[in-house]
């Protein structure tokens, strides 16, 4: 459904009027409101008219750390909106790129002011809160007249710094449609390219292994989990929501063999969906880990999780066939040390270091389990 450009326009300078400070709008007697026609000035039939008129905020999402991320689309194209301080305009993930043309200031979104119509105009785009703009707002906009413009036409510019700053990328098909997970696992991939706001000490190689969790993974599925555990505030809750990305998969290779075994793999997505819920079944988690890790037991990432364990644990398997039993038990050991308060089970990793290196051995496995099942989790997301 179109917008209409003058309720757009309106609703804009609504909230704009928010910011006067009440007594001295009464004293000064403006012409506020819906009495005085005001809006940002674009060129009829324009790119940016076009932006306001057919362009839709299909999704808005708050952040821990204050900053808030809308999903624009326009024209066929998804654009990522995120607010706050922007340090630069790199390509921060692999299908997510900048929206900038500076030879044609039309299609420059950054500066377009079709699109910034549309986000100010949206209650969910942050205003600057600044006190000091509330009575420049009352100088520059909310007078009965303004040397130089006529008919209440404003620039955009004029207006753009009573609000938060922004930048603008769009989003390429391999992530569509978007949803609450993989909007966060994008921003997770912004935090990493610009080293904002993680609050623990991930070593460079942790971070670039949870980025290509993002860029490979299906983040519609995982990527709220991603998100959490990069923003964690302790090391422990960082590990649990990796972990998860794990559990999801802990019934697949029973139900695999089950629809296999009845002969019939077009079988598999009812049982996954109704086997729990009609039988009461699901797997032991420990058996299951077990299960999953032997699909990668010859993979590097299982091999790095291997020796990363022996190191911090100072004990070894008793024998090679017994790996993936010594992986298993030391990351399920590692899991109900954090989730359940029990007496006999301790916690092997102590220091900040060895935290970060079993997350990035962690994220590893789960990048290759998840290339195993890819094809049977595109069945159930």
């Amino acid at each position: 459904m179109a917008n209409k450009m003058i309720d757009v326009n309106r609703h804009l300078f609504e909230r704009l009027e928010k910011q006067i400070p009440s007594d001295t709008a009464i004293e000064s007697k403006l012409v506020i409101g819906e009495k005085s026609i005001r809006y940002i000035g674009t060129t009829k039939g324009s790119y940016a008219q076009s932006i306001i008129k057919n362009g839709q905020v299909s999704d808005v999402v708050k952040t821990v750390d204050k900053s808030t991320i809308l999903v624009i689309n326009f024209d066929n194209r998804t654009f990522l909106i995120i607010t706050g301080n922007i340090d630069g305009a790199d390509e921060f993930l692999k299908g997510i790129t900048t929206v900038v043309d500076l030879d044609n200031e039309e299609q420059d979104f950054k500066f377009n002011p079709g699109l910034g119509t549309l986000l100010f105009a949206n209650d969910n785009f942050p205003l600057d809160i600044d006190s000091e703009k509330s009575y420049q707002l009352i100088e520059y906009v909310f007078t009965e007249e303004k040397e130089g413009i006529s008919n209440g036409n404003f620039n955009y510019t004029e207006l753009a710094h009573y609000f938060s700053n922004y930048d603008v990328w769009e989003v390429s098909e391999k992530y569509l449609p978007l949803n609450q997970n993989s909007i966060v696992a994008i921003y997770s991939g912004y935090l990493i390219n610009y080293n904002k706001e993680i609050n623990l000490e991930f070593s460079q190689n942790t971070k670039q292994t949870i980025k290509l969790l993002i860029e490979e993974l299906p983040i519609d599925l995982v990527g709220g989990n991603i998100y959490r555990a990069l923003t964690a505030m302790e090391w422990k809750h960082s590990f649990l929501e990796l972990y998860q990305c794990i559990e999801y998969l802990f019934p697949l290779p029973y139900l695999i063999n089950l629809s296999n075994n009845i002969g019939n793999k077009s079988l598999f997505p009812k049982l996954f969906f109704n086997t729990e819920n009609d039988l009461q079944w699901r797997p032991k988690e420990d058996q299951a880990l077990i299960k999953l890790l032997k699909q990668i037991e010859n993979e590097f990432s299982f091999t790095q999780i291997l020796n990363s364990l022996i190191n911090i644990i100072k004990t070894k398997p008793d024998n090679t066939d017994n790996n993936c039993i010594f992986v298993s038990k030391h990351i399920y050991n590692t899991r109900n040390s954090i989730a359940h308060f029990r007496s006999g089970i301790t916690n092997s990793i102590k220091t900040n270091s060895e935290w970060d290196e079993i997350i990035e051995k962690l994220s590893l496995i789960i990048h290759d389990l998840y290339k195993v099942y890819s094809s049977e989790i595109s069945l159930i997301k």
